[in-house]
């Protein structure tokens, strides 16, 4: 019995392992030809939001108000940062960001003499997911508040996944919040938006 114990014990061991070794290789692209690669860019599950409330969250609240009292915390915390988004909607709304990274993309790897082509013909295919994007609060026990960017990026080879990982970025200029327009808002994040588009192009033709 305890042989079967321990045989069951190392071949969950192997599983878990293989798991991750699997999951670390799609981490990072590898050196793979790529001899035609086509590009799509999904924003059907992003979402804008500004993360200035939940920034401060910790196991403190689950400490001292209890798991349920903690949940209570979190979801007030989500309504004040609602509200703090609902002036910013109308220009996150009208912001055009899969156009902006899909180009970025587009231009960084042409100029680099490495086209895309349509997904029949291609030997690879990346799809680039927006997730979320918005502000985020620079620091645990700062006021100032960043753009920032989260990308799902997933290449296949067929049928097979070869990479599959998050991308985030995030400006490097920070204001309070007063000091933030929906103008100012679209115009950074118009420029990160391009950046992380070079960001991704860079990551394939420097594999």
């Amino acid at each position: 019995m305890r042989s079967v114990l321990f045989a069951t014990a190392a071949a969950v061991c192997v599983l878990v392992f293989a798991q991750r070794a699997a999951a670390d290789d799609l981490e990072t692209l590898q050196a793979i030809p790529i001899a035609a690669l086509s590009l799509s860019v999904d924003d059907s599950d992003s979402h804008f939001m500004i993360v200035y409330e939940r920034m401060g969250e910790t196991a403190t609240a689950a400490v001292f108000a209890g798991i349920i009292g903690a949940g209570i915390n979190s979801a007030i915390n989500a309504d004040q940062d609602a509200a703090l988004a609902r002036p910013y909607l109308a220009a996150a709304n009208a912001l055009p960001l899969r156009d902006i990274i899909e180009n970025s993309i587009r231009s960084t790897l042409e100029a680099k003499g490495m086209g895309l082509t349509d997904a029949a013909e291609a030997s690879h295919l990346l799809r680039v997911e927006i997730k979320d994007w918005g502000l985020l609060r620079n620091s645990f026990d700062g006021t100032q508040l960043t753009t920032f960017l989260k990308l799902h990026l997933i290449m296949k080879d067929g049928k097979e996944r070869v990479w599959d990982v998050y991308q985030k970025e995030v400006g490097k200029q920070a204001e309070n919040i007063e000091n933030i327009t929906p103008e100012t808002l679209s115009a950074a994040m118009e420029k990160l938006a391009a950046k992380s588009g070079k960001r991704v192009a860079y990551e394939i033709i420097y594999r």
